[in-house]
């Protein structure tokens, strides 16, 4: 395969929790059958398709001030998984505007503070 210089890591959440995408599953589907259309878009633009980073059970339909707290776990561990990825300052400062989960009022982080082992135990599956 031609090694390309842009990357697309697909950043993304659901509201449904991570059982419910499976082939026997309420969404008939796993999540990496949902990222086909992405991977045709990176043939198609010469990128590299470089996975994606997925977080369940961020529901905005359940939005309860009980629940607050948990969701925003989920969304600091995704924030954490995006800057683990990410190989530079810059590009996650980019990916972080576009994210509708960007913090409020911006944040202040120095990417070399993040180590894989820090973010989650189960990093190295969005690690080539």
């Amino acid at each position: 395969m031609e090694e390309h210089t842009h990357e697309l890591v697909a950043s993304f959440t659901t509201g449904a929790p991570d059982f419910a995408y499976a082939y026997d599953g309420m969404m008939k589907f796993p999540l990496e059958d949902y990222l086909a259309p992405m991977k045709s878009t990176c043939i198609l633009t010469q990128m590299n398709f470089g996975g994606f980073i997925a977080t369940s059970g961020v529901s905005y339909s359940d939005r309860k001030p009980e629940n607050e707290a948990a969701t925003r776990a989920k969304l600091e561990d995704h924030t954490g998984l995006i800057i683990a990825q990410a190989q530079n300052y810059d590009a996650l400062d980019a990916i972080l505007k576009e994210d509708v989960y960007y913090p409020i009022g911006g944040a202040s982080y120095e990417t070399t503070e993040f180590k894989a082992v820090m973010i989650a135990d189960n990093i190295k599956q969005y690690q080539a």
